[in-house]
């Protein structure tokens, strides 16, 4: 039965690119949202691009996606939120129509398994609709990749964000049947992760659990830089609106700021906003939204507290540009590439102290600061303001740190480690 299929789906892939071209896919569903995995989608797409075109391989780039969006629109606003600008043509969108398979909603007791088996799906549906060469996950959809890799007989790249699951998550689970649960997928996540030919990660934290789950190699990257400007007293948040982002932490420590003795002693406190910045997908994330703005009401800091949503590009640069402090209180974000944004835009930023910003990222008191509490959060908030307005050589200092610092995770190195990873696989394929 498998050397049936696979020869039906070779036989498709022929058809679908003519001798001697590479048919390399990109498996992202969500490639439409807008957020910082679509950033990492459209850099990895440019950057194969360019790396085989260097290299004389005539390639054709297809995007699975479950977005319905025309193919302009969704280029158009790759370019606008992320100023990338890929050639007309260039890329092809293969849609998919089982996508709701991989959403938590499809799935209310056991989902991850559930969205996982899901995805197996949803990748059973791409392959399909268009077999290529080399398969690229860009979600971390693991349970896919056997199926592409011995049915399709492809070569199976992945870059993860985060694992499906991780010692962190186990080790909150109190419940001797969760904790069986998270166990046995932990197993059977470990498995289906080695169909990879080859895994780049995002950080330390996520390579750490990544090696110790899938048992294979893995290549480190990171991303980003941008430019710094004239600063105003604006604390600045960078982070889709979604509940693990924690941006009512981020009022409730604003609040608590706002309240402290030793702050509104300052004749530059008044001047102090809270900005959050971020994508909104749609009516759930809008509902958090509105819920954020409703604490802000009940604490009593409205009027100081301002929301952007779907910012574009050049927007977001003149935000970034303008503000004085970032913030970040995600709770063990696998990277957070929102951190490194903002520092390399010179804001001095408070991260959470965990996962990927605080094993990778920022270093307590000389790039930035980490923070867990709101009491924490509070004070740090503090230290940095004091410095910018009072200590200026200090928050100068500690800028450019950050700058520095942040330059580990620029475009350019992303996009040389990127091809670096696929395109012995890309050659290999052929």
């Amino acid at each position: 039965m498998v050397l049936v299929v696979r020869r039906r789906l070779a036989a498709k892939r022929a058809s679908l690119a003519p001798q001697g071209t590479l048919l390399v896919g990109f498996f992202h569903p969500y490639c439409n949202d807008g957020g910082g995995g679509e950033r990492v989608l459209w850099c990895g797409v440019e950057a194969l691009r360019e790396a085989l075109l260097r290299r004389n391989v005539p390639a054709r780039f297809v995007i699975y996606t479950g977005d319905d969006a025309p193919a302009a629109a969704i280029l158009a606003k790759t370019k606008t939120n992320f100023g990338i600008e890929l050639p007309e043509g260039s890329v092809e969108f293969v849609r998919l129509t089982k996508r709701e398979w991989v959403e938590k909603r499809r799935w209310p007791r056991f989902t991850i398994l559930g969205q996982s088996l899901g995805s197996m799906l949803l990748t059973w549906e791409a392959l399909q609709l268009c077999p290529p060469h080399l398969f690229v996950d860009t979600m971390g959809y693991a349970f896919g990749y056997w199926l592409v890799r011995v049915f399709g007989g492809c070569k199976v790249g992945s870059y993860v964000h985060y694992p499906t699951v991780s010692t962190d998550m186990i080790g909150r689970v109190t419940s001797v049947h969760k904790m069986v649960y998270y166990r046995a997928f932990a197993w059977l996540y470990g498995f289906m992760g080695g169909g990879a030919h080859a895994v780049m990660v995002n950080s330390s934290w996520t390579e750490a659990h990544i090696r110790s789950l899938w048992r294979i190699p893995s290549r480190f990257f990171q991303e980003i830089e941008l430019d710094v400007a004239q600063r105003n007293n604006v604390i600045m948040s960078l982070a889709q609106f979604r509940e693990e982002k924690d941006h009512k932490l981020q009022v409730r420590a604003f609040a608590r700021l706002l309240q402290s003795p030793t702050f509104t002693r300052h004749a530059w406190a008044d001047s102090v906003r809270l900005l959050l910045v971020g994508g909104c997908r749609g009516p759930a994330d809008q509902q958090l939204l509105d819920e954020v703005a409703a604490l802000a009401l009940e604490k009593g800091v409205v009027n100081r507290v301002d929301f952007l949503k779907n910012v574009g590009w050049d927007e977001l640069r003149r935000l970034l540009g303008h503000s004085a402090v970032g913030l970040h209180t995600m709770w063990c974000e696998h990277f957070g590439i929102g951190v490194v944004q903002m520092m390399a835009a010179g804001l001095v930023t408070i991260a959470h102290n965990s996962g990927g910003p605080k094993t990778d990222i920022v270093e307590h008191g000389q790039t930035g600061f980490l923070a867990a509490t709101e009491e924490e959060y509070a004070e740090c908030m503090e230290r940095a303001l004091v410095a910018k307005n009072e200590r200026p050589e200090a928050h100068t200092d500690m800028q450019r740190s950050a700058r520095r610092s942040a330059q580990r995770f620029s475009d350019e190195v992303f996009a040389e480690q990127f091809a670096a990873c696929l395109v012995p696989l890309a050659v290999a394929a052929q």
